[in-house]
């Protein structure tokens, strides 16, 4: 079902559950993985489902998108198969408790794409023959994300998930997505819209959205989508953006190599704090006693610029880390 014309501010609470717990029913695993967060999660959206929508397993539940719900059902029935029924128990109640309390839903989005890397991490070494399980905490210590054995050595894996630098930016892209899903009629076709017709800025811009500011853009972007022809600005706290519906994608007429020098030196920032992500995380890995290896498995969703002008580079950056024995493997992904 699309809901042509509808923004995602008016699509009801009580509706997106109504469809979504139908449509779930279908998938046996993702219906009790997925159903008892969406419920929770709701409570703290009663009027509508604008932000709930921005999640991806929510709005591929309430749109019955099957290809996706099949993948998602496939995946957690290998993660059943593979750790038991008691174990994947403990680990679907778990990831609720984790998921069921945080009161702004953009942290309970960025948090459920790190579980998706981390189910992903998953499969990518179930295909390679380990017999994997998860790792929970103990007496308050924190331990790695699970252990994979094979050929009676057992690796210990810690999973980091690297979004978007820009929160601002991340924001609007999901928003896009989310309402191009929604309503295939959107007068915002493509994610080029963001670049082309949005103007804006976040004074620290590494810092997550905070409640007020999203219920801020919530409003100026409910606007927008009643009138797409409208120009329109908003100035609040960190947030300056400023809309321009006849903006064009302009060609750039800098250099390539003038480019990719300004891409690295912003990229700085963001490998010093993959730095500090790869810290952590080995700390995490020394914590377990039992491994014999110790792997990091990096998921990262970088900006174009960054995917097209440096990546090159990255290898290189990541062997700066890969010492005392710690493996890093690291993916791309497309998740907002």
């Amino acid at each position: 079902m699309k809901y042509n014309g509808k923004a995602l501010s008016q699509i009801p609470t009580e509706l997106f559950l109504k469809v979504t717990e139908c449509n779930l029913k279908h998938y046996r695993f993702c219906k009790d993985f997925w159903w008892p967060i969406i419920e929770k999660r709701a409570t703290f959206h009663t009027d509508n489902a604008f932000e709930l929508l921005l999640n991806h397993p929510f709005r591929w539940g309430f749109l019955n998108n099957k290809e996706r719900l099949q993948y998602f059902e496939t995946q957690l029935e290998q993660l059943y198969k593979a750790f038991g029924q008691a174990t994947f128990e403990k680990f679907r109640v778990q990831v609720t408790e984790d998921f069921e309390n945080h009161p702004i839903e953009n942290d309970m989005h960025n948090r459920m794409l790190s579980l998706m890397v981390e189910i992903g991490a998953m499969q990518c070494f179930l295909s390679q023959g380990y017999k994997i399980s998860p790792l929970f905490p103990g007496d308050g210590q924190k331990q790695p994300d699970f252990r994979a054995e094979k050929d009676g050595a057992i690796t210990a894996v810690e999973v980091k998930y690297i979004r978007y630098p820009n929160k601002l930016e991340e924001f609007l892209f999901r928003w896009i997505e989310a309402q191009r899903e929604i309503d295939p009629a959107s007068p915002f076709e493509n994610l080029y819209v963001v670049p082309m017709r949005f103007e804006f800025s976040l004074s620290n811009n590494r810092s997550e959205l905070n409640k007020d500011e999203i219920n801020n853009l919530k409003g100026f972007l409910g606007s927008i989508y009643q009138n797409p022809s409208v120009s329109k600005e908003m100035k609040e706290g960190r947030v300056s953006i400023k809309y321009n519906p006849d903006g064009e994608l302009l060609l750039s007429s800098i250099p390539l190599d003038v480019k990719k020098n300004t891409s690295q030196l912003l990229a700085v920032p963001l490998f010093d704090k993959i730095a500090k992500v790869l810290k952590g995380a080995k700390k995490q890995l020394d914590s377990y006693s039992e491994a014999d290896k110790k792997t990091i498995y990096l998921g990262l969703n970088l900006t174009e610029d960054i995917k097209f002008l440096w990546l090159e580079h990255f290898e290189q950056e990541l062997e700066k880390f890969q010492r005392d024995g710690i493996v890093i493997i690291h993916e791309r992904y497309d998740y907002l």
